[in-house]
């Protein structure tokens, strides 16, 4: 799979009139960014949005073309190679970047970095050596 990164900032352009959607699009994807690495379900973000959840995934997809829980990965994702970079354990890593999870962690990381962490750490460290 090919590394698909959203960039850093919004994912909409600024003063681009918005539909009232696009705005609370605008505004998740930024909490997202801002809170990747805590644990956040579409339950928690439709809460906090005050908008059903399931219209909440709708028109998130329709406007960013990812899902909700893609988007929180893509952006948990782009943390781990500096902490990789660290002694922490993998499994410390993956709870810092908050997944429950290692082997989700794992299973995600390769899809977007086509390697595991541990390799990934291993190919880092050979190559500053």
């Amino acid at each position: 799979a090919v590394l698909r990164l959203q960039p850093e900032s919004r994912c909409l352009i600024p003063g681009q009139t918005f539909e009232p959607e696009d705005q609370k699009v605008d505004e998740v994807a930024h909490y997202i960014v801002e809170h990747c690495t805590e644990r956040i379900s579409l339950e928690d973000l439709a809460g906090r949005f005050y908008i059903n959840k399931f219209y909440l995934s709708r028109i998130f997809k329709e406007v960013t073309s990812f899902t909700i829980n893609d988007y929180l990965n893509v952006n948990r994702i782009k943390k781990p190679p500096a902490l990789l970079e660290t002694d922490d354990s993998i499994t410390s890593i993956a709870e810092q970047l908050g997944y429950e999870n290692i082997t989700y962690f794992e299973r995600v990381f390769k899809k977007y970095r086509n390697m595991t962490p541990l390799k990934y750490r291993n190919y880092y460290r050979s190559e500053t050596e």
